[in-house]
């Protein structure tokens, strides 16, 4: 019954005529005076108009540099929604809703009231139905309702009296945070990743990988994700090809994954940095999508930008922001697919972060980075993660099985090259007996102070003799006894 009441008061409201009558005036005002549009657009959004077709002339008015009938009329017509909002009529009669640009702050702050109030309401709704339901956590969902509110109440305060909303040192030291929670143990937590590396080295395999292996709490690179849904953008990739791929990595049936192609894309979302983003949350709180895996940035939101603007860091910036704010109140991880540059991949200077096409820009935003590196011609490959919440940077050393189109870990890169050092060294006492360490430093080319560091461990290891003869110290090969 309280559910039934609280629905017909959100539903009266929504209705309310002062609300449609004063997102008129908004608009009328911003219309007839152009001036006023940064004061409105500091109080309001496109998505505060209840009234679909306000939201698209307001969304209009905020992306045009000159503002008049023609030039808002040529936009809707370019966005294909000219004809919907009712046409160069619906315009015309915008521009005399209202005298004068004088009231049109006080306009702004009624819709902003009114969207507060209907996004108050839906929360109180969505908690009174909740409460309905026997099987609900409780505790989970005060905490919900709290951090929802606080939410809405810092939004709506710094958009209509600009009250900041500040935390003192002693709450931050005082609080109990909850851990970091990682969708892959150490290699992925909650948050904003980029997965890069040069083309064809990789990189949507193992995004398909982490996919399913996240969709099925199943095993990656030697850790088992917290099972959860998946929501995988293949954007580059045809049903075709995903079938083709799924089925070599053995997906097994009934996995909660959610596909969206290119095909698709444009229609059920869009370029993120104007309302794909929203459209993508919206989807993802409806889901409680726990990894969601856009292959590829380019194709999401680059594609949209001109050029150069990947390597504009507040161009960068305004687009991925809200995404990884998303991130932290949905408590789920954004994957996007990505590129290095041309000069990435020098073994002296990888870094997963700096390498990213474009990584002052994105370096900024990201939590997490993984980045592929791999040689032409060569069996295996390096993966590197690196992040804000992940307590030292990871240098995996990964192979690809062509059989079933996954990568293995085959352990640490500095475990690996200690272990090859030591075997040159090996087979160079093997190859030429007793040696002493500048003949074997020089023979293998190694460094002098780490060949005599390798040397002692394979002594200690007993692989190794030391041996000396007067003043002079050499080594050789342990014999089998």
């Amino acid at each position: 019954m309280l559910k039934k009441r609280t629905q017909e008061k959100l539903d009266s409201f929504r209705l309310a005529p002062h609300s449609v009558e004063a997102e008129e005036a908004v608009i009328g005002s911003v219309m007839i005076d152009p001036t006023c549009k940064q004061v409105v657009a500091h109080i309001l959004e496109p998505g505060d108009f209840y009234i679909v077709k306000n939201q698209w002339v307001m969304d209009a008015l905020l992306h045009l540099d000159q503002i008049d009938f023609l030039t808002v009329c040529n936009a809707l017509e370019e966005r294909q929604q000219l004809a919907e909002v009712g046409g160069a009529a619906y315009i015309s009669h915008l521009t005399s809703v209202v005298p004068t640009a004088i009231h049109a702050e006080g306009y702004a702050r009624i819709v902003k009231k009114c969207s507060a109030r209907r996004a108050f309401l839906g929360i109180a709704s969505d908690i009174a139905q909740r409460a309905f339901e026997e099987d609900t956590d409780i505790l989970k969902s005060y905490d919900d309702f709290t951090s929802e509110i606080t939410r809405l109440k810092i939004q709506v305060a710094n958009r209509l009296d600009g009250h900041f909303h500040v935390v003192s040192s002693d709450d931050i030291l005082d609080r109990e945070f909850e851990k970091v929670e990682f969708v892959v143990p150490e290699f992925l937590p909650v948050g904003l990743c980029f997965l890069a590396g040069k083309p064809k080295v990789g990189k949507s395999w193992l995004a398909l990988q982490t996919a399913c292996a996240v969709a099925s709490g199943g095993n990656l690179l030697d850790k088992k994700p917290q099972c959860g849904m998946v929501l995988y953008l293949a954007l580059e990739d045809t049903p075709r090809r995903l079938q083709n791929r799924m089925k070599k990595q053995l997906w097994p049936s009934r996995l909660p994954v959610d596909f969206i192609t290119m095909e698709t894309f444009d229609d059920q979302i869009g370029d993120l940095t104007k309302g794909g983003g929203e459209r993508l949350s919206r989807m993802i709180e409806a889901r409680h999508y726990r990894l969601i895996v856009i292959d590829t940035f380019s194709r999401a939101i680059a594609q949209y930008m001109k050029s150069g603007d990947q390597c504009d860091g507040s161009i960068i910036t305004r687009a991925l922001a809200p995404i990884q704010r998303m991130t932290q109140m949905l408590n789920c991880c954004v994957m996007f697919i990505d590129h290095h540059s041309k000069a990435a991949g020098n073994n002296a200077t990888q870094d997963s972060v700096l390498d990213i096409l474009g990584s002052v820009s994105k370096g900024g935003v990201e939590d997490t980075s993984w980045g592929i590196y791999k040689e032409r011609g060569k069996f295996g490959a390096k993966l590197q993660i690196v992040g804000r919440d992940i307590d030292e940077d990871k240098n995996l050393a990964i192979s690809f099985d062509k059989d079933l189109g996954i990568w293995n870990l085959d352990g640490n890169v500095a475990d690996l090259q200690m272990t090859e050092r030591r075997e040159e060294l090996i087979a160079a006492l093997e190859a030429n007996g007793r040696m002493t360490i500048t003949e074997l430093s020089d023979y293998v080319n190694q460094d002098r102070s780490n060949t005599c560091k390798r040397l002692n461990n394979l002594v200690d290891d007993s692989k190794v003799r030391r041996v000396q003869e007067g003043k002079k110290i050499y080594f050789e090969v342990c014999k089998a006894s």
